[in-house]
């Protein structure tokens, strides 16, 4: 799967690169996304929500640590 986040694709630059852990193929515009979700919603900070995520190597989230992508998001 590849996703298309090119609306966050500033965002994403500001993510450090990340090779390692289990969840360095999910997909970090998607789990920036969830973490605003769940902001909003009032769901409690589970940045291991990140590993039910769809894998994506495209675009800017190519090699970008989805865990930070989803605090980040969270704390946005």
């Amino acid at each position: 799967m590849t996703c298309n986040h090119e609306n966050i694709e500033s965002v994403l630059d500001s993510l450090g690169k990340y090779q390692g852990g289990g969840q360095r193929h999910a997909c970090a515009g998607c789990a920036y996304l969830l973490g605003g979700e769940h902001k909003s919603k009032g769901t409690p900070f589970n940045p291991g929500a990140v590993d039910e995520l769809q894998n994506s190597q495209g675009g800017a989230q190519r090699h970008k640590n989805a865990y930070e992508a989803y605090k980040l998001g969270y704390e946005t």
